[in-house]
């Protein structure tokens, strides 16, 4: 499929793209399991800190929340979805 195409097809079925990279961005990094739920959760968390931040990626973002689950000291899914959105911002910064 060309990319006309797939635009189109995208307009057509009146999907956003900007969740669709974000949802993307999660399924391909994080390294943890969560419910559909959590995962749907977690995408609106990483939407709203991509959007609110002046420069941002999604790719950040999504590294960030899995980096705080994963790696840095074991944060739960609640406490990844209460965090400040400025704070988020922040520590999503370090992986841009």
């Amino acid at each position: 499929m060309k990319f006309r195409e797939q635009l189109n097809k995208v307009q057509e079925l009146n999907i956003s793209i900007c969740d669709l990279e974000i949802a993307n961005e999660c399924d391909c990094i994080f390294e943890f399991d969560c419910t559909e739920e959590e995962f749907e959760q977690l995408c609106e968390f990483a939407k709203t800190v991509y959007l609110k931040a002046e420069i941002m990626t999604a790719n950040a973002v999504a590294k960030m929340i899995n980096e705080l689950i994963v790696y840095s000291g074991g944060y739960s899914i609640e406490q990844v979805l209460s965090m400040d959105i400025w704070q988020a911002i922040e520590k999503a910064s370090y992986y841009l």
